[in-house]
C-alpha cells in the first residue's frame, strides 16, 4: 500500500474497519485504537511504516502528508 501510494504520490490512510478487513481476509488479529497501540509501542520496526493513528484510523508512512498530517 505505501509503494502504491507513493508512485501516485498520495498519502495512505486505514480506517480500523478497513485495517481489520484486511486483516480478516488473511487470517490475522484484528485490532482497535488500544490493540494496535500495544503492537506499534512493542515494535520499532513496525512504527518505521506508521507516520500516524488515532481512534479511527492509522495513516501510513508515505512520501506525501496526509492533510491531517500538516496540522
Amino acid at each position: 500500500m505505501i509503494g502504491g501510494a507513493d508512485n501516485k504520490k498520495q498519502p495512505a490512510y486505514l480506517s480500523f474497519q478497513a485495517l481489520n478487513k484486511i486483516m480478516r481476509n488473511i487470517d490475522k488479529p484484528q485490532f482497535d485504537y488500544d490493540g494496535f497501540k500495544v503492537v506499534y509501542d512493542a515494535n520499532p520496526d513496525f512504527q518505521a511504516y506508521v507516520k500516524n493513528f488515532d481512534d479511527k484510523g492509522v495513516t501510513l508512512a508515505t512520501k506525501v502528508e496526509a492533510p491531517s498530517d500538516a496540522q
